[in-house]
């Protein structure tokens, strides 16, 4: 019979062995993924009561995101706050959510640029994902 809290705090065989039974490391992009234009960020951003002649799109699910509000009127039309399923906030227009094709890349930069990785269609010796764009 052997001690389970000596297996438990015995050094592994190999270091294949220890990155397996390791606590793990956080790991983050090492270069950001949000443009400058973009309004990403945790906290929920502000929403205003939308006009009468909005589509009532609150509650929709477009692939990733979930509008929650109307978030005003832009130079390029009227913006809705989404929420990304990462917990993530940001903007979106009506014509962007109501596409056809929209539901394949709804998603926030972060988990899109995740998602690319995934894929294999990023690499360090490729051009960065926000200059592909």
């Amino acid at each position: 019979m052997t001690d389970p809290d000596r297996i438990v705090s015995s050094v592994p065989a190999n270091a294949t062995a220890a990155r397996v039974v390791g606590r793990g490391v956080h790991w983050s992009p090492g270069k950001s993924v949000v443009g400058a234009h973009e309004a990403w960020q945790d906290m929920p951003l502000p929403m205003l009561s939308p006009p009468r002649d909005a589509p009532a799109l609150v509650g929709l699910r477009v692939g990733r995101l979930t509008v929650l509000g109307y978030g005003g009127a832009g130079s390029g039309g009227a913006r809705w706050v989404v929420r990304c399923a990462c917990g993530t906030y940001g903007h979106r227009r009506a014509k962007s959510l109501k596409a056809p094709r929209a539901a394949e890349r709804a998603m926030c930069p972060q988990c899109d640029y995740l998602e690319e990785i995934k894929r294999g269609n990023f690499s360090p010796k490729v051009k960065a994902w926000d200059e592909r764009r």
